[in-house]
Parts: C-alpha cells; structure tokens; sequence
C-alpha cells in the first residue's frame, strides 16, 4: 500500500543538500510484520493555547501550554489546549497540579480527551485535597478517525479559599 505524507519531504529538506524527488513523498507501507520507524512531523510552531478550533482543525506538530491558576472562589474553568484533524499523532503530556483550601473530595481538575460529539474522557483526575501536589508524564500514541478531537484542561470548582494550579503542556506530533 502507498500512502502519499507530504512530511516525508519537510523531513527529508531538514539534512542539508537533500535533493527532493518524485516519490520522496510516498511512504511503501508492507502487509508484513516489521520494526515500526517513527518518522514524526518537525516542530514548526510553539503555539498559546488554544490551538486550531472545531471548525477548523490544527494538522501539524505543534508545541503549546495552558494554565488554569485561580484563587478564591470559581465555579469551573475549563480551558480547550488544541484541536486535532483526523490521522495518526504521537501525543506527548506533561501536567503539574496542587490545590490548597478546603478539602472537597467530590470536586476534581483534570485533563480531558474529547470527542467530535462532545463525550471526553479523563486521562487524568485529581482531587481536590488541600496540600496536594501532583505531576502526571504521558505518551499517547493515537489515530483519530474524525476531525475535531480535542484536550480540555479542566479546573474544578473551589470556594473563597482555595488556591489551585492545573498545568499541561503538550507536544502534539503528527505522525501521519
């Protein structure tokens, strides 16, 4: 099977003096089992969070960050870090959390993986414990079959005084 990755040339341009030709863009993909080679997109941009939108999804490696800091009282913040168009990524997730206050084991932050319709997942939770601190290193290798996938980084609600910090900073690669 030919899979047509217009990445392989970006790659390929990064050696100097490489020589782009025809077919340097078509990735010879065997029925066979073999080693698997990771050849991810370049990072071309470090980006503020949000990145990209629903509407119209971000295709490229990017680096970005996203911080829910709050004092006080809040009744939920929730802060979208990047949106994914359909194909192959390689997400690498750094997190940091801590939360000062009064103690409310029903309330949690996290960091959401959500679908096109709006169904998301925790890939982590943490509660809200005064003196907790946390940090979570993840590397979630991922195919996305629809555009619009997405991070959220979802802070919980606190009262008058609570201290909270939810932290992600994510490297999105794009595979394919």
């Amino acid at each position: 099977m030919k899979v047509s990755n217009p990445r392989l040339v970006r790659i390929g341009g990064l050696v100097k003096g490489a020589i782009v030709e025809p077919g340097d863009g078509t990735l010879d993909v065997s029925p066979s089992s073999s080693q698997i080679v990771e050849l991810p997109s370049p990072i071309d941009k470090c980006l503020v969070a949000p990145v990209g939108s629903a509407a119209i999804p971000w295709d490229d490696t990017v680096l970005t960050s996203a911080v829910e800091s709050h004092t006080g009282a809040l009744a939920q913040g929730n802060q979208n870090i990047i949106f994914f168009s359909k194909g192959a990524w390689k997400l690498y997730i750094s997190s940091s959390f801590f939360f000062t206050g009064t103690t409310n084991t029903g309330v949690n932050s996290s960091l959401l993986l959500i679908d096109p319709d709006a169904v998301g997942v925790a890939l982590y939770g943490w509660g809200h414990i005064t003196g907790a601190q946390n940090s979570f290193d993840k590397v979630l290798p991922v195919v996305f079959q629809r555009d619009g996938w997405s991070l959220q980084l979802k802070t919980g609600a606190t009262v008058a005084a609570d201290n909270v910090w939810n932290y992600a900073t994510v490297l999105a690669s794009r595979v394919l």
